[in-house]
């Protein structure tokens, strides 16, 4: 009879979300721009990712705030764009809109940690209210 090692368990660079925490309660994640209807924010702890084909390894915590709003995309994304530089975070690339889209941050104990908005093609815009996530990452320790 033969066993099937799976291997040792793994274990989680942030084992208490310590990082995960840090970046969800940043306030970037915590304000709204105008014309929000429906918002929902969700934390993802780090995990093991070991797809077929492709490297292993671990993924950074992720926060995501998903929410919709009936006011202009220009309106939405200048709202984060302004936040994100009220709380610290460095514009890293700017979108069609002349607005940036995309943010990296460092804090004080060293973490660093990526933003981003997404909505529907900001070219097309379709009528009405339309449906914006706000994502970010955040390195594990060590």
């Amino acid at each position: 009879m033969h066993r099937v090692r799976f291997g040792r368990r793994r274990k989680s660079p942030d084992p208490e979300n310590h990082r995960l925490q840090q970046l969800a309660d940043d306030p970037i994640f915590h304000g709204l721009p105008p014309g929000v209807t429906f918002h929902k924010l969700t934390l993802e702890p780090s995990y093991y990712d070991a797809p077929a084909f492709e490297a292993h390894g671990w993924m950074r915590p992720n926060v995501h705030l998903t929410f919709r709003s009936a006011a202009p995309i220009r309106s939405v994304y200048g709202y984060y764009a302004e936040a994100a530089s009220a709380h610290g975070w460095t514009p890293t690339n700017i979108g069609p809109l002349g607005i940036a889209w995309s943010w990296q941050k460092t804090y004080p104990n060293g973490a660093s940690a990526s933003a981003h908005i997404l909505t529907d093609d900001p070219h097309d815009p379709p009528e009405g209210p339309r449906d914006y996530q706000l994502n970010g990452s955040i390195s594990s320790p060590g």
